[in-house]
């Protein structure tokens, strides 16, 4: 036990040396409370509608995966975009009145959690209101326990001025999507929107116009996402470099988590781990088997560091040696990646990326006479061997700002991983292949930003890509040159 939290301290105190924060400023959060108002204000202005607006906007919740265990906690990223705040009960409300074209008012307020002498004991203290002031700049402040009242006598003031509410109710969102809804906040939010008699023609979802301010990175953010990136090369070299025949999935998702915590970054995600076959689940996350001796193994990773994350996958053989296959699969994918990102300009999108991606990668199979087919079947052939985009927006999610078309041209400040891949299960039906490829997944994926030349400049050049560079790191775990300096 002594031993166990000497490690732990060890660890913590590693953590925090090598802690890379760079938050955002405060002034940065302002200003993108006020860039929202001018988008709701503009919609107001251009439909002739009511000058009077609630936007809503709740923190996460904390989930529970049974009696007193909770699930980590993520911040929804809307809320942390408009405050930095990354504690759950709290809600940011902005009273918006357009007065004219000229002349708009908009009051922020917080109601954040004040915790009890009893919740302090057992969860630790919270920002509570002076914290939350502080940290946001957001004078009006109140308790969490106030938001009740408040919603009463604001939405009834919004009905009275035939006004509009923005939250993003269930029924706001796109069908499909999987969104995160606080469902306390929602049960709230809706007793009081049905008490005020406003109808639900008078319900907006805010999140596309946030979409559209967080679609483009400020200079602070690509700092923050840079510093991402580097954190994700260095983990996965470090983890690659553990690896040998017959090591489990979940060892090698194990050290990378370890990795990054050394680092002081969080997962952004989920770490896929696909050895052999299973690499062509694309979202493969059970990292539960062995991966014997001349398989691939498959790993998408990324590192969050102040709520934003990298994503970053390799595919190479555990036994450090490409067969001849492996190798001309992986060569052809580098060789996609490369054209997609000459053919990034502003003019293009990742939607025209991608018919680039999906016809590359059939010429050059079809050159090399991995399969068969006519030119004219480039397209449909493509899209059944990698059946995933080519790539999508990338920053405080994942998959980021998904209201924002894959269509839109690239813009100056835009984030976006380029990842070709190439998928062989052994069952497949859709493309004939030749048998000694089957079984073969890999996926080739790199990090982005769209540059004010109209380039798209890569982030993750640390990490190895060549076959003999990756053949030169896996297992060599005492080598010291696989750090980035």
């Amino acid at each position: 036990m002594l031993t166990f939290m000497f490690t732990v301290r060890i660890l913590r105190s590693l953590q925090r040396h090598f802690s890379t924060s760079v938050p955002i400023p405060k002034s940065e959060y302002a200003s993108r409370r006020s860039e929202l108002v001018e988008k709701i204000v503009q919609i107001s202005s251009s439909n002739q509608s009511s000058a009077h607006h609630l936007v809503i906007i709740p923190s996460a919740e904390v989930k529970y995966a049974s009696l007193h265990v909770p699930y980590s906690f993520r911040q929804d990223s809307y809320f942390r975009y408009l405050t930095g705040i990354t504690e759950p009960n709290a809600i940011l409300a902005l009273e918006i009145e357009c007065k004219s074209s000229d002349n708009v008012a908009f009051l922020p307020r917080l109601f954040v959690e004040e915790r009890t002498v009893h919740e302090r004991l057992w969860d630790g203290p919270s920002l509570g209101i002076s914290g939350a002031t502080k940290l946001t700049g957001i004078k009006q402040t109140l308790p969490a326990q106030c938001l009740s009242d408040y919603l009463k006598m604001v939405l009834s003031n919004l009905y009275s001025a035939n006004g509009f509410l923005w939250f993003n109710a269930p029924f706001t969102i796109k069908s499909g999507e999987r969104a995160p809804v606080n469902r306390s906040i929602f049960s709230l939010v809706s007793e009081h929107f049905t008490e005020s008699k406003l109808s639900k023609s008078h319900l907006r979802n805010p999140n596309p116009l946030i979409d559209e301010l967080r679609v483009v990175k400020s200079e602070a953010e690509l700092k923050i996402m840079r510093q991402a990136v580097k954190n994700t090369s260095i983990a996965l070299k470090k983890t690659m470099a553990s690896a040998y025949s017959g090591i489990r999935e979940a060892e090698l998702s194990a050290r990378f988590q370890f990795e990054s915590a050394l680092l002081g970054s969080d997962l952004g995600y989920p770490a896929v781990v696909a050895g052999g076959n299973r690499a062509n689940i694309i979202h493969y996350l059970r990292n539960s088997e062995r991966v014997e001796d001349g398989d691939l193994v498959l790993m998408d990773v990324g590192c969050d560091v102040e709520g934003y994350t990298a994503d970053i996958s390799r595919t190479w053989p555990v036994n450090g040696a490409f067969s001849r296959h492996q190798k001309l699969l992986l060569e052809i994918l580098i060789q996609v990646q490369d054209e997609c990102q000459k053919a990034a300009t502003p003019d293009y999108s990742l939607e025209k990326l991608y018919d680039v991606m999906v016809r590359r990668l059939a010429y050059y199979l079809n050159e090399e006479k991995i399969i068969h087919v006519s030119e004219r079947e480039f397209s449909r052939v493509g899209s059944a061997i990698c059946p995933h985009h080519i790539g999508h927006y990338l920053g405080m999610d994942v998959h980021d700002t998904a209201s924002i078309s894959y269509g839109r041209n690239f813009e100056s400040g835009m984030v976006f991983p380029l990842e070709p891949g190439i998928y062989f299960p052994c069952d497949g039906e859709k493309v004939s292949v030749a048998e000694e490829f089957r079984g073969m997944g890999l996926r080739h994926e790199d990090d982005y930003v769209f540059t004010a030349e109209g380039k798209a400049e890569k982030l993750s050049d640390c990490v190895p890509f060549a076959v003999s560079d990756l053949e030169a790191l896996i297992g060599s775990s005492c080598k010291q040159k696989v750090l980035c300096k």
